[in-house]
Protein backbone atom coordinates (compact mmCIF):
# COMPACT_ATOMS: atom_id res chain seq x y z
CA UNK A 1 0.00 0.00 0.00
CA UNK A 2 1.28 3.49 -0.81
CA UNK A 3 2.28 5.44 2.34
CA UNK A 4 -0.16 8.28 1.62
CA UNK A 5 -3.14 5.99 1.17
CA UNK A 6 -5.69 5.85 3.94
CA UNK A 7 -6.20 2.15 4.67
CA UNK A 8 -9.81 2.61 5.72
CA UNK A 9 -10.94 4.27 2.51
CA UNK A 10 -8.15 3.84 -0.02
CA UNK A 11 -7.94 7.61 -0.58
CA UNK A 12 -5.01 9.91 0.06
CA UNK A 13 -5.17 12.30 3.03
CA UNK A 14 -5.25 15.21 0.58
CA UNK A 15 -8.25 13.75 -1.24
CA UNK A 16 -10.01 13.11 2.08
CA UNK A 17 -9.31 16.68 3.26
CA UNK A 18 -10.54 18.12 -0.04
CA UNK A 19 -13.74 16.11 0.14
CA UNK A 20 -14.25 17.17 3.77
CA UNK A 21 -13.92 20.84 2.79
CA UNK A 22 -16.35 20.33 -0.09
CA UNK A 23 -18.90 18.82 2.31
CA UNK A 24 -18.57 21.82 4.62
CA UNK A 25 -18.94 24.34 1.82
CA UNK A 26 -21.70 22.47 -0.02
CA UNK A 27 -24.73 21.60 2.07
CA UNK A 28 -26.51 18.28 1.73
CA UNK A 29 -29.08 18.33 -1.06
CA UNK A 30 -32.10 16.17 -0.21
CA UNK A 31 -34.08 15.05 -3.26
CA UNK A 32 -37.73 14.18 -2.74
CA UNK A 33 -40.25 12.77 -5.18
CA UNK A 34 -42.77 15.59 -5.66
CA UNK A 35 -45.17 17.78 -3.71
CA UNK A 36 -48.29 16.04 -2.59
CA UNK A 37 -51.72 17.51 -3.26
CA UNK A 38 -52.02 18.05 0.51
CA UNK A 39 -48.73 20.00 0.65
CA UNK A 40 -49.91 22.10 -2.27
CA UNK A 41 -53.25 22.78 -0.55
CA UNK A 42 -51.39 23.80 2.63
CA UNK A 43 -48.92 25.85 0.55
CA UNK A 44 -45.90 24.14 2.17
CA UNK A 45 -42.78 22.50 0.83
CA UNK A 46 -39.66 20.82 2.28
CA UNK A 47 -38.39 24.10 3.72
CA UNK A 48 -41.40 24.47 6.03
CA UNK A 49 -40.77 21.24 7.95
CA UNK A 50 -44.34 19.93 7.73
CA UNK A 51 -45.82 16.63 6.51
CA UNK A 52 -43.02 14.40 5.12
CA UNK A 53 -40.38 16.96 6.04
CA UNK A 54 -41.32 16.78 9.72
CA UNK A 55 -39.67 13.39 10.26
CA UNK A 56 -36.61 14.41 8.27
CA UNK A 57 -36.25 17.63 10.27
CA UNK A 58 -36.54 15.72 13.54
CA UNK A 59 -33.86 13.25 12.44
CA UNK A 60 -31.51 16.05 11.33
CA UNK A 61 -31.94 17.87 14.63
CA UNK A 62 -31.38 14.62 16.56
CA UNK A 63 -27.89 14.35 15.03
CA UNK A 64 -27.10 18.02 15.52
CA UNK A 65 -27.77 19.31 12.00
CA UNK A 66 -29.81 22.44 11.33
CA UNK A 67 -32.48 21.66 8.68
CA UNK A 68 -32.42 25.27 7.48
CA UNK A 69 -28.80 24.80 6.39
CA UNK A 70 -29.71 21.97 3.99
CA UNK A 71 -31.10 22.13 0.45
CA UNK A 72 -34.29 20.44 -0.75
CA UNK A 73 -35.71 19.76 -4.20
CA UNK A 74 -38.29 17.45 -5.73
CA UNK A 75 -37.18 15.41 -8.73
CA UNK A 76 -40.56 15.08 -10.41
CA UNK A 77 -42.89 17.80 -11.65
CA UNK A 78 -45.69 18.79 -9.29
CA UNK A 79 -49.26 17.51 -9.72
CA UNK A 80 -51.35 17.66 -11.79
CA UNK A 81 -48.46 17.08 -14.21
CA UNK A 82 -47.71 13.45 -15.00
CA UNK A 83 -44.93 11.80 -13.01
CA UNK A 84 -41.98 13.02 -15.08
CA UNK A 85 -38.55 14.30 -14.15
CA UNK A 86 -38.15 18.07 -13.97
CA UNK A 87 -35.17 18.92 -16.23
CA UNK A 88 -34.39 22.05 -14.20
CA UNK A 89 -33.92 19.90 -11.11
CA UNK A 90 -31.61 17.56 -13.04
CA UNK A 91 -29.46 20.59 -13.97
CA UNK A 92 -29.43 21.72 -10.33
CA UNK A 93 -28.38 18.23 -9.19
CA UNK A 94 -25.56 18.15 -11.72
CA UNK A 95 -24.24 21.57 -10.62
CA UNK A 96 -24.42 20.55 -6.98
CA UNK A 97 -22.54 17.28 -7.57
CA UNK A 98 -19.91 18.97 -9.76
CA UNK A 99 -19.28 21.36 -6.88
CA UNK A 100 -18.68 18.41 -4.58
CA UNK A 101 -22.02 18.61 -2.80
CA UNK A 102 -23.57 15.49 -1.31
CA UNK A 103 -26.97 14.33 -2.57
CA UNK A 104 -29.41 12.12 -0.66
CA UNK A 105 -32.39 10.52 -2.38
CA UNK A 106 -35.63 10.37 -0.40
CA UNK A 107 -37.62 7.38 -1.56
CA UNK A 108 -37.28 4.43 -3.93
CA UNK A 109 -38.37 6.22 -7.11
CA UNK A 110 -35.83 9.00 -6.60
CA UNK A 111 -33.09 6.55 -5.62
CA UNK A 112 -33.77 4.47 -8.72
CA UNK A 113 -33.47 7.55 -10.93
CA UNK A 114 -30.34 8.90 -9.27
Amino acid sequence: MHPTTCPSRGASPTALATSAVARLLNPILFVGERRSPRAMAMDVDWTHGHLSAKTLYEALRAIGLDPSERLYVNLFRHPPAPLEVDPKVVEELARHRLGGGPVIALGKKVAAYL
